[in-house]
């Protein structure tokens, strides 16, 4: 299963440039995640790469925090301001990160394409085509 997670662009970068290995996120799917693909949300708006997930971990976001914060690539404060009112967070450990060379448009590949509030469910061939990214 592929999906697609809207991404700050500053956290973008510090994921494919490996300073930041979780990615922090408040639901998930519930069928097994084989590809991330990241839309970097405002001013890029284009998806511009994927990354695979090593394991996903979950617990209180104290538990969390202490898991993971040493490869957060945030601060405690942005932290907390995220898992308000959250009971139990998910940290997506990151197994490899790959940039497209080629960013892709998803309103161009995808009819009625809206940015995903949490998730979205996506056919990754149709990222990939013509990518040399794969």
């Amino acid at each position: 299963m592929e999906v697609l997670l809207s991404i700050k662009p500053k956290s973008s970068e510090k994921i494919f440039s490996g300073e930041k290995k979780v990615e922090f996120r408040r639901k998930l799917p519930k069928e097994h995640i084989d590809r991330v693909f990241v839309y970097e949300t405002t001013p890029s708006q284009k998806i511009v790469g994927w990354f695979s997930i090593e394991t996903i971990h979950s617990g209180t976001p104290e538990e969390i925090w202490e898991k993971c914060k040493e490869t957060s690539g945030t601060t405690k404060k942005k932290f907390d301001t995220y898992c308000k009112d959250v009971d139990i967070i998910y940290a997506l450990e990151i197994k490899e990160a790959v940039k497209l060379k080629y960013e892709k448009d998803p309103f161009k590949l995808f009819s009625g394409f809206k940015p995903p509030q949490s998730f979205a469910y996506v056919d990754g061939s149709l990222i990939l085509k013509d990518s040399k990214n794969k």
